[in-house]
């Protein structure tokens, strides 16, 4: 829920953005921005813990998104989204790292495919739900929503996450804290998580998250340039209605992916008597990667450059190339937790800065790349 509201976040409304503010595209400076912040999301839960430091992430959210909606003027405005939005990376890293404390390996994927499908997902599903609310009320209960939705995620976080001591290796799951401000001051040293790429399995399956992102945010960020000119879709709402396709495939891919990749690894499992080796994980994105993902994006670019099959089958290979992508990162994404298992929320939040710094480089380039050689 905290990813969902970031990725609301992500999207400041043109009304407060008019008067000749410089808007033009404003994700492509809140992602690099992204890949920043994962460092400083790592150091964060290992100074005071990861639960506390994920309560007071959510926490910080639910202040930001009530700020938004009341702040008025936009030097405070601006200030408060980057804040809130910064909080993002940290709810995908703490999330996954407290899920792999949580579940075992035959069971982990399926938990961390519903987790990531829901984040994923609503990066396609809030543009939606803001031109909702944006048609037929003001902005700011944009973000009046988002406070609400923020408490409740953080009551259920309350809830449901367990301490450190309550997991089945709580070694693992709570790493020693620094003590003094020396101890402190080394933890926010980034060669911890940029050690980690000198292991050529961790920076290939970095490398491999970093190309599917680089496919999701150019989906994302080129639906209102390449679908409104070809269907004259004019409302905001109506282009909205488009993200369901691909948030759909993002959903249910995810969900799918994270199940098959638990389905290898038992499969794995019984032909070595029981060793388990985290490569085995990878063998259930294969089909995904190699035909799905492809095939869905060559239709949906071929579908909207030649003018092919109405507005059903853009829709249609959307939601392929949403499924694909998903299925694609669900066993990549549940590796990155199992590859260095001591190190893995630096392998994590690795990852998450070579994918963001990719889905920065997409959506700033998509619409050039559009422009100069087109959408197929």
């Amino acid at each position: 829920m905290g990813h969902t509201l970031r990725s609301m976040l992500d999207a400041p409304p043109n009304d407060i953005l008019e008067h000749g503010h410089n808007a033009r595209n404003p994700r492509s400076s809140i992602r690099p921005q992204h890949t920043r912040n994962d460092h400083n999301d790592h150091q964060r839960g290992t100074i005071i813990g990861r639960r506390p430091a994920y309560l007071a992430a959510n926490a910080v959210l639910c202040v930001c998104a009530i700020g938004c909606a009341t702040v008025p003027n936009l030097a405070g405005f601006a200030a408060l989204w980057i804040l809130g939005g910064n909080t993002g990376p940290f709810f995908l890293v703490a999330g996954q790292t407290i899920l792999a404390d949580i579940f075992d390996p035959t069971s982990r994927g399926t938990a961390v495919g519903f987790f990531l499908g829901s984040c994923v997902s609503f990066n396609s599903i809030a543009p939606l739900l803001g031109s909702i609310i944006a048609t037929f009320t003001s902005w700011r209960v944009i973000y009046g929503v988002e406070a609400g939705m923020c408490l409740f995620g953080l009551i259920l976080s309350l809830l449901f996450i367990p301490k450190a001591s309550e997991v089945e290796n709580p070694k693992l799951a709570e790493t020693t804290r620094p003590r003094t401000a020396k101890e402190i001051l080394q933890t926010f040293n980034p060669m911890h998580v940029f050690c980690q790429f000198k292991y050529l399995k961790v920076i290939l399956a970095n490398i491999a998250c970093g190309l599917l992102g680089f496919n999701q945010y150019g989906l994302l960020s080129s639906i209102r340039r390449v679908i409104n000119p070809r269907f004259n879709l004019t409302s905001p709402l109506s282009s909205g209605l488009f993200y369901l396709a691909p948030g759909a495939g993002f959903l249910v891919g995810s969900t799918i992916g994270g199940k098959v990749s638990d389905v290898v690894v038992k499969r794995y499992m019984r032909k070595r008597n029981g060793q388990r080796i985290p490569e085995d994980r990878l063998n259930s994105s294969l089909v995904s990667v190699l035909i799905i993902l492809p095939l869905g994006t060559l239709l949906y670019g071929w579908s909207v450059y030649h003018r092919l099959g109405g507005m059903a089958l853009p829709i249609i290979s959307a939601f392929i190339q949403g499924f694909g992508l998903m299925a694609s990162f669900s066993g990549l994404n549940t590796y990155a937790a199992e590859v260095r298992l001591a190190h893995r929320t630096a392998v994590i939040t690795g990852k998450y800065v070579i994918q963001y710094s990719f889905g920065a480089m997409s959506v700033g380039g998509v619409v050039p790349m559009i422009d100069g050689i087109g959408v197929g």
